[in-house]
């Protein structure tokens, strides 16, 4: 199996920063990050300090947003700290250098906005609008050379007049020393008439000729008054450039690089913070934008705030937290982004408004009420009240024979705790009345409101006799509140799964295994958040253009092939696991390569100092589930970033605590998190198959956001995906019988389609040849017909005989299958498959590199082996004697032996597969090796126990280019092996082998005639 490879990776840049020149004695007084590098963008302009994450978007309007986290805000903003900074772009191309930076004297020049003119100095001077530099322009027209793209300058604004000795200038009127550039039209300092700087057309010191030019300067008395201010020396490129806003234009002699970010800007001057309708308000501590889209022509954002007990900010009414979908048609004003839908955690439905046009979570607020369980009825007291499992609401359980009505439609269905109501009695400020019971949905709703709450049943609640009075203390965590929206007492503490979001628009029918839909677009996500079930998640909802999306069309994987697709977010399957600590995602569809990344980090400030240098990874796939493993893009320690730009506490880096902004009590080493895509960066080279990925990444100190490039090699080959309309195909088994009659289930094997059906085939044949007349008699009729769905969310499938399939899951889960069908078609799994089919037997098999099986065949006590082949290479034994009775635990019908190390250095093959005891290998240069193993899974990691002598032997070559390669034992004719192939041309070849692994590197010993025959196409 061939795997993604990272090429390199290195930091372009630092996107974000400032300088502490609010401080009387600055520690960072110049624009530069910890390299010394300058930045492009001065962000203290616009009074955010650092910042963090970035969250991003292209939009409909060419632009691309990027929505900053948690900023620490300068000393001059009018902003709170910890609000949200929302910039944008409309580069298309990363720079490869910095910014200008200023040093030294300050210069106002002389210009046509105060009285300038040909008389006072050298006209046709002119301020570039990509680099900021000064440059001649003669009649007004572009020239030189810009170091922003290597085009002309592109003159706009005022018109300078420089002073200079063709016209009496002296150093009495400014600094001397300063020429044109014969090569790129800049103005540069040029001491002593000698070249120097960095010239943007070759790299080399500028070329002084022509007048000499004296800038009048705060040194010698110039002001605002006798011209335009903030001009400044560039100490890298020895330009004059203007330093009067936050861009620092482009300099050829700055290293780093990224792009200029613009503001959106409050009329204060300073950012406008993120902020949403209620109950979002304005993001702080700990609560940023995590994912965001385009669509319909507005930016979508994924935003989440937490209980005021994790982060310190308290929301009038109590609000619950999560993950909240806002929206924003014109997202570069300054204004609020409206709320769409709590996403996660869902909270039972509720219809979103009186127009009951759809479903969302109820909308919660107040007390925090906590309900007496089991108590038995008496004089004011109730019982039978029950959550409804649907809608969440508690309603009255206490009639056989109706049972309310849900807002899911039908009625309510009763979860198993039952509660015991108080009524009757006086409200007390612990205890609130008003509560009443409806008598067309059997729902209890506050009846103290102005209208009657939406009830599922139609029109208002009508309220019954009974006023009961519910317990509620700021002290006790309640589980039940008030929803604005329908009235009802509500059931809370669901947990949260989806509350950082990786979304990405895509064009479902180029994605297989989409749920069917008659619309053309769709939203995939991606989704984590600390759980019971730690992992990343996946679901997906239909665009219904130009309708907004609908929280009640999301749905949600679940790695059921039978049903793959549930509205149910319990119900979603963990892709792959990640430890309960912080990360946020982002995700991307290439079109180029075809395929999905993911990126995350696994670092975090949450496991004590080693959980600071671990990785920022990315995952590749060509489908929506079955992902790569984690491919290291970023690692603070092989990278050398500690001490560099990086803090380190042991050291002598001044990161911490002289960067801005620094915290002078918070001292840890630096650790990267938020690593967010910048798809519009991506580039693809088809004829190298390389990817140049480019992506956010926080470092925590420096608390800055740098952008980050990292180059990978994707060989066609990524997990199972092949070329053919395979993803994997994998020979049954043969099956057993009481007595020695045969092989019963001969030629039958399975292939896992694009699509992720499971496809049922046998072939009997003897390897005639494709097109001969017997050929096509040598297929069973009922071949390629479709038995199941789903199975393309499998790391591993494999047969085991007798019509047992075992596939693992990502999240490490062994799932086991028998089918005893026989080849009818049945997509949706209805029929055929053993009642214990889809049982979890084991857990922890995700790390495998490869598994390949010696299946049950012939007499029923033939043992079962599986062997998996570890990360380390070492080959690991197992054999399972159950029936699939459910053991996630993988404590039942397991040898004692299963578990223990009969090889090693088993890591490097393309291609492995069991047939009976007999395992044929392809390595990396394509030697077809032969092994025999008739050992009882004798724990001997050198693999000297059990291993027939000829193991290892090379029995042919040229096996490199095959895509699958599986088989088993016939005893049609001559006993032996059979070995089927799929070529680079989809060509099905059909090969038996007779030998004992007799070393023949040719491979002309024991093979059939007909070996190498085509027997089908297409696959």
């Amino acid at each position: 199996m061939t795997s993604v490879r990272v090429l390199f990776t290195n930091r372009v840049g630092q996107l974000t920063g400032s300088t502490d020149l609010f401080d009387r004695d600055p520690k960072w007084p110049l624009l530069v990050d910890a390299e010394q590098w300058p930045l492009l963008n001065d962000t203290g302009r616009w009074g955010a300090l650092g910042a963090d994450l970035g969250a991003n978007t292209e939009h409909s309007d060419g632009r691309l947003y990027i929505f900053f986290g948690d900023t620490t805000k300068t000393p001059n903003s009018p902003n709170e700290q910890n609000t949200d900074l929302v910039a944008w772009t409309d580069a298309n191309k990363v720079l490869r250098h910095g910014g200008h930076l200023a040093l030294g004297w300050k210069f106002f020049l002389p210009n046509d906005h105060q009285g300038a003119t040909e008389a006072t100095g050298q006209k046709d001077w002119r301020f570039c609008a990509k680099c900021h530099g000064l440059f001649w322009a003669q009649n007004d027209q572009p020239a030189g050379v810009c170091p922003r793209d290597g085009l002309p300058h592109d003159p706009i604004g005022w018109k300078f007049f420089l002073p200079n000795d063709h016209q009496g200038a002296t150093e009495a009127t400014g600094q001397k020393d300063w020429r044109f550039c014969a090569k790129c039209h800049g103005l540069f300092w040029a001491q002593n008439d000698q070249p120097a700087g960095v010239c943007p057309r070759d790299g080399l010191p500028h070329d002084p000729i022509g007048w000499k030019f004296f800038l009048p300067n705060d040194h010698q008395g110039a002001t605002e008054a006798t011209g335009q201010k903030d001009w400044r020396f560039c100490a890298k490129c020895h330009g004059l450039f203007w330093d009067g806003d936050a861009h620092k234009g482009s300099c050829k002699g700055s290293p780093g690089g990224g792009f200029d970010l613009n503001p959106v800007l409050a009329e204060s001057g300073f950012f406008d913070p993120f902020t949403g309708t209620e109950p979002i308000g304005q993001l702080l501590s700990l609560e940023t934008p995590n994912g965001a889209f385009s669509y319909a022509n507005k930016v979508w954002v994924f935003a989440g705030f937490a209980e005021a007990k994790f982060t310190g900010h308290s929301r009038p009414g109590d609000p619950p937290g999560g993950c909240y979908l806002t929206s924003k048609a014109e997202p570069h004003k300054p204004g609020l982004f409206q709320k769409e839908f709590l996403l996660s955690p869902q909270i039972g439905w509720c219809p979103r408004d009186a127009s009951r046009d759809r479903l969302e979570s109820h909308e919660l607020l107040g007390f925090k009420f906590t309900l007496s369980e089991n108590l038995p009825p008496g004089t004011n007291f109730q019982a039978n009240y029950r959550r409804c499992r649907n809608c969440e609401t508690l309603f009255w359980d206490g009639d056989p024979n109706f049972k309310g009505r849900c807002h899911r439609g039908g009625s309510h269905e009763a979860a198993d705790q039952s509660y015991v109501l108080l009524h009757s009695v006086a409200e007390n400020a612990q205890n609130q009345a008003n509560w009443l019971r409806c008598e067309k949905c059997l729902s209890i709703f506050w009846k103290g409101a102005e209208n009657g709450g939406l009830c599922p049943a139609g029109g208002a609640h009508q309220p019954s006799i009974l006023n009961f009075v519910l317990h509620h203390n700021p002290g006790e965590e309640g589980k039940w509140r008030y929803c604005i929206k329908c009235h009802s007492l509500v059931r809370t503490g669901q947990e949260a799964v989806f509350s950082w979001v990786a979304p990405c628009v895509v064009q479902n029918s180029q994605h297989p295994g989409l749920p069917q839909t008659p619309h053309e677009q769709g939203l995939v996500m991606y989704g984590f958040f600390y759980s019971s079930n730690p992992g990343i998640r996946l679901a997906w909802m239909p665009l219904r253009t130009p309708a907004p999306p609908m929280i009640q069309d999301i749905l949600y994987y679940t790695g059921n092939p039978a049903a793959p697709w549930s509205p149910n977010v319990d119900a979603a399957v963990v892709l792959f696991s990640h430890t309960n600590t912080y990360t946020h995602l982002s995700a991307a569809w290439l079109e180029g390569p075809k395929r999905w990344i993911l990126l995350y980090s696994n670092a975090n400030d949450e496991s004590g100092s080693e959980g600071y240098h671990r990785p920022a990874v990315a995952r590749v796939s060509s489908s929506l589930w079955d992902w790569s493993d984690e491919i290291e893009i970023f690692n603070p320690n092989t990278q050398g970033a500690y001490g560099r730009y990086m803090h380190q506490v042991v050291g002598t880096d001044r990161i911490w605590p002289d960067i801005p902004p620094s915290d002078p009590n918070n001292n840890h080493e630096g650790w990267a998190y938020g690593a967010f895509l910048l798809n519009r960066f991506t580039e693809w080279n088809a004829t190298n198959r390389e990817l140049d990925i480019y992506y956010l990444l926080s470092l925590s100190l420096p608390y800055q956001v740098q952008l980050m490039h990292s180059r990978l090699l994707i060989p066609d080959e990524v997990t199972h995906a092949s070329r053919t309309s395979h993803l994997k195909l994998l020979h049954g088994g043969n099956g057993t019988t009481l007595v020695d009659s045969g092989l019963p289930l001969q030629g039958i094997f399975y292939g896992v389609t694009i699509n992720g059906d499971l496809e049922w085939n046998r072939y009997t044949g003897s390897g005639e040849q494709e097109g001969e007349s017997s050929a096509a008699q040598s297929w069973d009729p009922q071949t390629g017909n479709l038995i199941g769905r789903g199975w393309n969310g499998m790391l591993h499938v494999f047969g085991c005989g007798d019509g047992i399939i075992m596939a693992i899951h990502s999240n490490g889960n062994l799932h086991w299958y028998s089918y005893i069908g026989n080849g009818e078609h049945n997509p949706a799994a209805t029929s055929g498959w053993h009642p214990n089919s889809g049982n979890v037997i084991g857990n922890g098999w995700q790390s495998f590199r490869n598994i390949f099986v010696f299946p049950q065949a012939g007499r029923s006590t033939d043992r079962m082996q599986i062997f998996g082949v570890a990360q380390n290479g070492d080959l690991h034994w197992y054999s399972y004697i159950g029936n699939g009775e459910h053991n996630p635990e993988g404590t039942t019908g397991w040898h004692p032996n299963s578990g223990n190390r009969v090889g090693n250095g088993w890591q490097n093959f393309r291609h492995l597969h069991g047939s009976g005891n007999v395992v044929f290998g392809v390595n990396e240069s394509g030697n077809l090796l032969w092994y025999s193993y008739d050992g009882e899974g004798e724990d001997d990691v050198s693999g000297g126990t059990g291993w027939h002598p000829n193991s290892g032997n090379p029995i042919g070559r040229g096996w490199q280019n095959m895509q699958h390669i599986f088989g088993g034992v016939t005893d049609l004719g001559q006993f032996g092996h059979i070995i089927m192939a799929v070529d680079q041309n989809r060509n099905l070849l059909w090969y038996k082998y007779t030998g004992q692994g007799e070393r023949d590197d040719t491979g002309s010993l024991g093979w059939h005639p007909r070996s190498g025959n085509r027997i089908g196409v297409d696959w």
